[in-house]
């Protein structure tokens, strides 16, 4: 997962390297292929950027949704690259480089209208996305993180659309004017990407705050049964339910393993639309309950035992009955938990 997000940022960062440098080339042959690699970069980008989406939205690795923008992208580089040098304008500009070239489609290529499509297909997917994950989740940080990509791609889309695509006429190719409208949003376009860029290489650190499901229940209790800390996340369960189920798991998963004479622990508890995933680390389990297990839950669930471990190893060893001493463990919870 830490490389797929890493590798998501390196094909951003890719991009504007290249977009840059078909600015800045002199050569105008260059500056074409150039743009035309940097736009093929930004539209697997865009796949990739909706299947991890799609990953962790839906918990599953096909989605009907992604197959279809895939398609639609396939389409549209196989379409950049038959049309080639033919469907781009190179306009002229006087920099204290030299002479440099701005890279656009022509307005009336077939590459033009199908990255229109293609914007409209992303808006529409980043509105009812962005909706839905905003109504969703509580927790500050996953939301402060989220608006990231999603204001980074509808930057980078409103300058995927009027950026690339031309519309001087030979007439005035050399006029400043024409320069300023393209250039002006091939800078909103490399920002949106930058933000992009950015909030992958922050959720690689914390993938957890991607995955948008809804979590019941975190509890840790010791070997015998006992609730040291717990955090609820439905108002139906009260705390009396917490220490009832604690005792129930702690007690079923003994008669488990003298029933079947093995001493591996139980890992999680399967319920239709519920499961409940155990971390044993000896002196104490922690458990979760969410609607289902993936693997940012899990890296989510693990993280939060190892600090708990770490942060009260001392406490854990000599435990005399106190539970009230777990209680700053919301402090972790807060950061992995929504």
């Amino acid at each position: 997962m830490f490389f797929q997000l890493v590798g998501e940022s390196f094909l951003f960062i890719s991009y504007i390297i290249i977009y840059l440098a078909s600015v800045v080339t002199r050569i105008e042959a260059l500056a074409e292929t150039l743009f035309i690699i940097s736009e093929i970069i930004e539209l697997i980008a865009l796949v990739v950027f909706m299947a991890i989406f799609a990953s962790f939205e839906e918990n599953k690795s096909f989605s009907p949704r992604v197959s279809g923008f895939a398609l639609l992208v396939a389409l549209t580089i196989g379409s950049l690259l038959a049309t080639g040098f033919a469907g781009l304008d190179a306009t002229p500009l006087v920099t204290k480089l030299g002479l440099t070239y701005i890279v656009q489609l022509l307005h009336d290529d077939f590459t033009a209208l199908l990255l229109l499509v293609l914007a409209v297909f992303t808006y529409l997917w980043i509105f009812i996305a962005f909706v839905r994950t905003m109504h969703e989740t509580k927790n500050r940080a996953q939301r402060h993180l989220l608006t990231w990509p999603f204001g980074g791609i509808f930057l980078s889309q409103i300058g995927g659309v009027f950026g690339p695509v031309s519309t001087n006429s030979q007439a005035t190719k050399f006029s400043l004017d024409i320069i300023i409208g393209p250039g002006l949003m091939g800078i909103v376009r490399i920002f949106g990407i930058c933000m992009i860029g950015v909030a992958f290489l922050r959720v690689a650190k914390y993938p957890w705050l991607l995955q948008l499901q809804k979590m019941h229940l975190l509890l840790v209790y010791s070997r015998n049964g006992l609730a040291l800390y717990s955090k609820i996340f439905r108002q139906d369960i009260d705390d009396q339910d917490v220490q009832l189920l604690a005792g129930a798991i702690s007690a079923v998963a003994q008669l488990f393993k003298e029933s079947t004479k093995t001493t591996a622990p139980i890992e999680a508890i399967n319920f239709r639309g519920k499961v409940v995933r155990f971390i044993d680390r000896g002196d104490f389990v922690s458990a979760t309950m969410v609607d289902f297990s993936s693997q940012a839950s899990e890296m989510a669930h693990e993280n939060f035992t190892k600090e708990f471990e770490t942060k009260f190893a001392a406490e854990i060893a000599g435990f005399n009955g106190n539970v009230t001493q777990f209680s700053s463990a919301e402090e972790i919870a807060a950061k992995y938990f929504s």
